[in-house]
């Protein structure tokens, strides 16, 4: 049986998405700019099964709408990541939304070393969303980057049930 995770990482530009995604791809900072990445591939090993991570990365400027594919939906897990009140607040009113109010839902406080998001605030968010998952995490520092992909394989395997 082939374990392939399929992800659409949400959020605005600026959210630390495609961090998150080198972060998890190779558990360090890139240290240089790195454009958004569409699409990448994660190989990780739990419980000794092989699992691949596939996320689709939804670049988060208006202009880009035309061409997020209409096969979105067909994922397993909707990653919703935000670092700020702003990003929280267009969470709710674009992309749940825009992402027809998907129910595979986890969460992803992204940049949490900068204290951009409270906890009142992520209680919020999640009454709206009501995401399977939280993680609070931070790709500069790696904090909680595995712990996040545990969580993914996690919440797939209760997908399979």
């Amino acid at each position: 049986m082939e374990n392939n995770i399929k992800i659409v990482m949400v959020g605005d530009s600026g959210a630390g998405k495609t961090s998150l995604i080198m972060s998890m791809s190779n558990l360090t900072f890139p240290t240089e700019y790195i454009p958004t990445v569409f699409h990448n591939s994660i190989n990780i090993t739990h419980n000794n099964i092989n699992y691949t991570i596939r996320i689709m990365d939804i670049v988060g400027h208006d202009d880009y709408d035309p061409i997020i594919p209409p096969n979105y939906q067909d994922n397993d897990i909707f990653i919703f990541c935000a670092s700020n009140s702003d990003q929280l607040s267009s969470l709710k009113s674009k992309w749940y939304i825009k992402m027809k109010q998907p129910k595979n839902i986890m969460f992803v406080h992204t940049k949490c070393d900068t204290n951009g998001i409270t906890d009142k605030q992520i209680k919020e968010i999640s009454q709206v969303l009501k995401p399977k998952c939280i993680v609070s995490c931070s790709s500069m520092l790696t904090f909680k980057i595995k712990l996040l992909m545990v969580k993914i394989i996690e919440q797939y395997i209760e997908l399979l049930k």
